[in-house]
């Protein structure tokens, strides 16, 4: 990982415990993001980020921290957007002095700072809201949603949101619009609510979705998204992890994706959200096949 030329952030409080079901502390959760810093500083490289911190815990209150904190040391890098001054995170010592401040979950923006306006993916986020059960549905509407993708000869990266979501991205390359983006994701949910009206639907409000699975397509620059390997704030410490399509199936156990067994899983298969990083894909012509469908 790249470090900072300051010394390394020291841990306060180390043993406090902030799953109190898991026993996991603050030394473990600062141990889990060390290791990984190497592949989720790539994934925050140049990109303000959203830090959710739970000071007492995951069972208490938590907050979103929009802005750069007072007195930051001076390897925690500071960008104005939108009269806001953002939080940036380019290296190892940035992300463990967050991790101090009881950061578990790192959202980021989907472009850079040097391209604001134009997303490095569009994406589609399902969302299966209060439901009790899902899973199968879960399933069939993302392989749904790969098939398109495919016959769109789109790429994709397909990762858990670490809850109970799954969130597909397709990398795309410079000069795209959050505009063209969401376009192509409504394109995509509208075929989708033509093919299974029953088990998807774009509404937001909850009590207008009657069962049905959230195709959650917008998009614009201030909108987050939960970073590749965060840590969510669920038992077991769950982590948002990138997973191939061969897994997408009725096996698939997102629980499983945690802080215990995740970076075995990142040394034996490498980042699998890779390609975020180098998109090249143009959705001109996937936006009028969408259209054509209408």
């Amino acid at each position: 990982w790249q470090r900072s030329l300051s010394p390394p952030p020291p841990l306060s409080n180390a043993d406090k415990v902030l799953y109190p079901r898991d026993g996991i502390t603050k030394t473990d959760i600062a141990g889990y993001y060390r290791d990984v810093a190497p592949v989720l500083i790539a994934h925050l490289m140049d990109r303000p980020v959203v830090c959710q911190r739970w000071v007492d815990g995951i069972d208490e209150f938590d907050w979103y921290q929009h802005r750069m904190p007072p007195r930051a040391p001076d390897y925690l890098r500071a960008a104005w957007v939108d009269g806001v001054r953002r939080i940036v995170i380019e290296n190892g010592d940035a992300l463990l002095w967050m991790v101090n401040q009881a950061t578990l979950t790192f959202h980021g923006f989907t472009s850079r700072l040097a391209s604001l306006p134009e997303p490095d993916f569009a994406m589609i986020d399902l969302d299966p809201g209060d439901r009790t059960t899902w899973w199968a549905e879960m399933i069939e509407v993302a392989l749904a949603v790969r098939r398109i993708l495919e016959l769109l000869e789109l790429p994709s990266v397909v990762k858990t949101s670490g809850q109970r979501g799954l969130h597909i991205l397709i990398p795309i390359g410079p000069g795209h619009t959050f505009e063209q983006c969401e376009a192509f994701g409504r394109g995509v949910a509208d075929l989708l609510i033509q093919l299974m009206p029953d088990k998807v639907t774009i509404e937001n409000e909850k009590d207008k979705r009657h069962g049905r699975l959230l195709l959650d397509h917008k998009q614009f620059v201030a909108k987050t998204l939960v970073v590749p390997y965060s840590l969510r704030a669920a038992d077991g410490a769950t982590v948002s992890t990138p997973i191939g399509w061969d897994e997408v199936g009725p096996a698939l156990a997102p629980r499983t994706f945690t802080l215990r067994t995740v970076r075995d899983r990142l040394a034996a298969l490498g980042d699998l959200s890779a390609a975020l990083h180098h998109g090249t894909a143009r959705l001109d012509r996937a936006l009028a096949q969408l259209r054509a469908q209408r």
